[in-house]
C-alpha cells in the first residue's frame, strides 16, 4: 500500500507501507531462537530415550548413575541365570568398613540375593579352568591387582565421603550438557580432556562404591542380618548353562544406544544381534573378499558402534549372541557362481521368496567360516546359524539335480560343519544352529542333512521352535547323544524367567 503526505505547499510526498514495528521484529527473532534451541534440546534427548510396550521415558547419566538403588534392583534381573563364584582372599580392615557401611543400607534380600546355589557351586568346582577360558572378570591376576587397588579407593572414599559424591552428581550433569549435541563416542580413546578425566574418575569412585555394595558375602554362622565382606565376582554364564534367557535387539536400537534398555525390560542376560541377514547384508564391517563382491558390509562408524556396545555389555555381564542367516542369501542368489538354480538354470527361491547359495559351493562355505571367525574375534559368545543346511520351505522339486542331490546332503553339512568347528577351536566362541525336531528325535533329517552326529562336532547348543512341554524329552535326546547339559535352547515369543532351559526370542 502507498501513501501520500501533502506539504502546506501542496507537494505530495509518497512513502511506503512501511514493516512490522521493530520490537515486533526482535519478539519473532526471539521465539524462532528458542524453537531452534528446544528442538535441538529434544533431538540430542533421543539418545536417552527407551522405550517399552507402555510408552518410552528417559534414562538420563547422572540419575542412572548416582541411584544404587536402581542398579541394585536392575542388577538382580540381568543376572538370572549366572554363575557366582567366591574367592577367598584378606582384605584390609578400611575396606571391610566401607564395605559393611554400604551392605547396611540394603535390605536383607538384595543382601543374599547373590548368593551362589548349591548346584552353581558344584558347577564351578567341576569346571575350575571355565572362567579363565571365557575370559571372566576373575582371573588371578586380576583379583591380586584389584585387591590392592581396592585398599586405595577405600582410603581415598572414606576421606572424601559425601563431599566427592556430590561433586560427581555435578560434575556428570556438566558433562551431560557440555556433550549434549556431540556423537556418542565408546572408542576409549587414552587422549582425555580434563572434563573427561574428571568425568572418568566420578565413575571409578561410582563403580567401586558399587563394587562394594554387592560385596555383601554370606550370612554370619550365627545368621546374623549383617554379612560378612566377602569378595564375590559375577561372571559371564558358560557357554551351555542353564538360565540363559536371549532377547533379539534391532540393529537401530543397538546404534541409538537402547540396548540395555530393551534387555532390562524383559529381564534378559543375553543379546542377540543379527549380523548376517537373509539379504546377505552384514551389520559389520567385513574384510572377506566375498563380502566385497557382493557389496555386503555396513559401515566402518555403524560397525563401530555396534562393537563398541556389544564390548560394554561383555563387561557388564550379558552373553552375546551373534545370528547370521547361512545360506539363505540374497546376494549369492544374483550371482549364478553361488546360487542354488531351478532346472531352467534360474536362481530358485524359496517359500519365504528368497534365494539361497548353493550349501556344496566350497567358496561360500569358507565364506561363512570367515565371517564366524571374524564375529568371534569381536567377542561374541556364541555364533547361532540359521539354514545352515538344505532348504525345507518352497517347490524343492523344481531344484536342478546338479546342485540338489539328496544323496548328498548328509556328507555335505558334515564337512561343513568340521570346518567350522576347526575355526573356532581355541577360541571363548562356541558355534550353535537352529534344527529341527525331527532332527533330533530322529538323530537325522534326510531333507536338511543334519544329524545329532555332525551336529555335535560343532560343540554347541541346539536351537529349535518346539513347544515347552517337549523341552524334556528334548532335553534327553541330546543327553542319550552326547551332548552335555542344556546344550537345548527353544526359540520363544516371549522370554519366561521361571524357566529352566534356555530360551531365545528372535521377534
Amino acid at each position: 500500500m502507498i501513501f501520500r503526505r501533502t506539504d502546506k505547499y501542496g507537494y505530495s510526498r509518497y512513502y511506503g507501507g512501511g514493516g512490522p514495528a521493530f520490537v515486533i521484529k526482535v519478539i519473532v527473532t526471539i521465539l524462532v531462537v528458542v524453537a531452534l534451541v528446544l528442538g535441538g534440546i529434544a533431538l540430542a534427548l533421543q539418545r536417552y530415550m527407551v522405550y517399552t510396550a507402555n510408552g518410552g521415558h528417559l534414562e538420563l547419566p547422572w540419575a542412572n548413575s548416582s541411584s544404587v538403588s536402581d542398579d541394585d534392583g536392575n542388577g538382580d534381573n540381568n543376572n538370572d541365570g549366572l554363575l557366582i563364584t567366591e574367592e577367598d582372599g584378606d582384605q584390609s580392615t578400611d575396606a571391610a568398613e566401607i564395605s559393611a557401611d554400604a551392605s547396611a543400607d540394603n535390605s536383607t534380600d538384595a543382601s543374599t540375593s547373590t548368593q551362589p546355589t548349591e548346584e552353581e557351586t558344584e558347577l564351578v568346582a567341576d569346571e575350575p579352568e571355565a572362567d579363565a577360558s571365557n575370559g571372566a572378570a576373575s582371573s588371578g591376576d586380576t583379583s591380586e591387582a584389584a585387591d590392592e587397588n581396592n585398599d586405595a579407593d577405600a582410603d581415598t572414599s572414606a576421606e572424601s565421603g559425601q563431599d566427592e559424591e556430590q561433586v560427581g552428581f555435578f560434575q556428570r550433569i556438566w558433562n551431560f550438557f557440555a556433550n549434549l549435541f556431540a556423537t556418542k563416542d565408546n572408542s576409549g580413546d587414552a587422549s582425555l580432556t580434563p572434563d573427561e578425566e574428571s568425568s572418568a574418575a566420578d565413575g571409578s569412585v561410582s563403580a567401586e562404591a558399587d563394587a562394594s555394595i554387592q560385596d555383601d558375602g554370606e550370612p554370619s554362622e550365627d545368621e546374623s542380618t549383617q554379612s560378612e565382606p566377602n569378595e564375590e565376582t559375577v561372571t559371564r554364564p558358560e557357554a551351555l548353562t542353564g538360565g540363559l534367557l536371549v532377547q533379539h535387539v534391532s540393529i537401530g536400537d543397538v546404534t541409538a544406544g537402547y540396548a540395555e534398555g530393551d534387555l532390562k525390560n524383559v529381564s534378559a542376560n543375553g543379546i542377540m544381534l543379527y549380523l548376517k541377514e537373509s539379504s546377505g547384508a552384514l551389520n559389520y564391517a567385513s574384510s572377506l573378499d566375498l563380502s566385497a563382491v557382493f557389496n555386503a558390509s555396513c559401515s566402518e562408524s555403524k560397525s563401530k558402534t555396534i562393537a563398541d556396545t556389544i564390548a560394554e555389555l561383555n563387561e557388564s555381564d550379558y552373553y552375546t549372541l551373534a545370528y547370521v542367516d547361512c545360506f539363505q542369501d540374497g546376494s549369492a542368489g544374483d550371482s549364478a557362481d553361488y546360487q542354488l538354480y531351478d532346472a531352467d538354470g534360474d536362481a530358485w527361491y524359496d517359500g519365504e521368496d528368497c534365494t539361497w547359495a548353493d550349501p556344496a559351493n566350497e567358496e561360500f562355505q569358507n565364506y561363512i567360516v570367515g565371517m564366524v571367525q571374524e564375529l568371534a574375534a569381536m567377542g561374541y559368545d556364541e555364533v547361532v546359524l540359521n539354514n545352515a543346511a538344505y532348504p525345507t520351505t518352497g517347490d524343492t522339486d523344481s531344484l536342478s539335480a546338479d546342485c540338489y542331490d539328496p544323496d548328498t546332503f548328509e556328507a555335505t553339512i558334515s564337512v561343513f560343519y568340521a570346518k567350522l568347528a576347526e575355526a573356532v577351536e581355541g577360541t571363548d566362541t562356541i558355534v550353535s544352529v537352529i534344527t529341527t525336531t525331527d532332527a533330533i528325535t530322529g538323530g537325522a533329517n534326510a531333507v536338511t542333512g543334519q544329524t545329532l552326529e555332525n551336529m555335535l562336532q560343532l560343540g554347541g547348543r541346539l536351537w529349535v521352535e518346539a513347544d515347552t512341554d517337549d523341552a524334556e524329552a528334548l532335553s534327553q535326546a541330546l543327553t542319550d547323544a552326547g551332548y552335555p547339559d542344556n546344550a537345548l535352547g527353544l526359540l520363544v515369543s516371549s522370554l519366561d524367567g521361571d524357566a529352566a532351559y534356555c530360551q531365545m526370542n528372535l521377534d
